[in-house]
């Protein structure tokens, strides 16, 4: 049972014996990593009806066109489009529109940190900034609906224990010990 909702970030809920509280963005962010990576080896990804044009520093400009197979593995199509500038034709498919520039951004900020080649390591780091990128955030509005589907999804799959930087999804207490704390028992 959804209790609701504590400081605009943490879902609560009661289940069985159990007070259990969830980070919806830790959450969010886990499940929408796990989907990511599902998609990127299928290949899925989503055609922009307009390109974005995403303006780097030389650096990451350079490091971006080096690495454009990084891009298309993790979900993204890019195209050089001159001066600092790359072309952004094809996203992950969970990416929202307004955290495109920001997630390549990010991306090419990587790459340009000496990481010449992909490494599985780099691409998986790659994947949580894009999972983090597209998360629902602390603060946001969350309807009841939503945290429902969230609790749902962390109740039925096992890998939904701790978001892609390792912080716990949830943490729980049982109700004799929320009572010992009271002085109960």
């Amino acid at each position: 049972r959804i209790l609701g909702e504590l400081f605009g970030t943490y879902i609560m809920v009661e289940y069985k014996d159990t007070f259990v509280l969830i980070d919806k963005h830790a959450a969010h962010e886990r499940i929408l990593y796990n989907r990511l990576c599902r998609e990127t080896s299928l290949g899925q990804r989503q055609i922009l009806l307009a390109p974005v044009p995403v303006t780097l520093s030389r650096q990451e400009y350079d490091a971006a066109l080096r690495g454009l197979p990084a891009f298309e593995q993790i979900g993204f199509l890019l195209e050089d489009f001159g001066n600092g500038t790359v072309l952004v034709r094809e996203i992950p498919t969970m990416l929202p529109l307004d955290d495109v520039t920001g997630a390549v951004q990010e991306a090419a900020a990587k790459l340009a940190d000496g990481r010449q080649q992909m490494l599985p390591e780099t691409v998986d780091e790659l994947l949580h900034s894009v999972a983090c990128k597209a998360a629902i955030k602390a603060h946001d509005t969350t309807s009841l609906p939503e945290m429902a589907q969230l609790v749902e999804v962390i109740r039925q799959d096992r890998d939904v224990r701790f978001c892609p930087h390792g912080r716990p999804v949830s943490v729980t207490m049982t109700r004799s010990e929320l009572e010992r704390k009271f002085g109960r028992l």
